[in-house]
């Protein structure tokens, strides 16, 4: 799905992706009140997000991830593939360290909640546009969540499962891996979110907006 959106001549060109219509049209008519901000395109996420990059390019693409998990930020880095030095701005429902770092990762250089105001978020669109990581400034300040490396993927999938009360085996059965490769996988978890067992994994994954609530409460 893909809206144009009349463009006038405002010195920042900026995209929205957000799943949401009401959200995606509201971030939209409160930017281009804000001066200086032009917008040129918006789409739902996924697959419409990379299209909106592709065919507009924009100085800032304003994308709005899952709550949840890091599915949303596979977005991130097909952004990052059309043009290295895209300037992004994650809009998102839940924060956490952990979960900014996955962010940033991914190539995001400002990270806002959806709490936030209209002026925070232009705030943040003008600085992105100048070529600063505001993002990477507040997690360089932050203080150490486990290893600052980020959980992959498939981690992130192996921890999902043990939120909702799988085995070793049921995992490995689930995702068509090995057993072995499931306990290579939950031990690279627990040693980067600093987590002593399974269920502190699973809290961790909880408070830092990497796993779903609603998940663990599946088992």
């Amino acid at each position: 799905m893909l809206e144009r959106v009349d463009a006038g001549a405002c010195r920042i060109r900026v995209a929205i992706a957000d799943d949401h219509p009401l959200m995606r049209v509201g971030v939209a008519h409160c930017l281009a009140a804000q001066g200086g901000i032009d917008i040129v395109a918006v789409s739902d996420s996924g697959a419409g997000a990379v299209a909106c990059f592709d065919a507009h390019r924009p100085d800032v693409s304003v994308l709005a991830p899952q709550a949840t998990g890091a599915d949303g930020f596979g977005e991130l880095h097909a952004l990052r593939r059309l043009r290295a030095d895209a300037r992004i701005v994650v809009l998102a429902d839940s924060g956490g360290t952990v979960r900014m770092r996955v962010a940033h990762g991914a190539g995001a250089a400002a990270y806002l909640l959806k709490t936030a105001d209209c002026p925070a978020l232009a705030a943040a669109i003008r600085t992105v546009h100048t070529g600063a990581d505001p993002l990477g400034d507040t997690l360089r300040d932050a203080a150490p969540t486990g290893d600052p490396r980020i959980l992959s993927m498939r981690e992130l999938d192996v921890l999902r499962q043990v939120a909702c009360g799988l085995s070793n085996r049921a995992i490995g059965n689930l995702l068509c891996i090995g057993e072995t490769t499931v306990k290579s996988h939950l031990r690279a978890v627990l040693d980067k979110l600093d987590a002593s067992n399974r269920a502190h994994a699973v809290a961790l994954g909880i408070s830092h907006g990497l796993i779903s609530p609603a998940t663990a409460g599946s088992a």
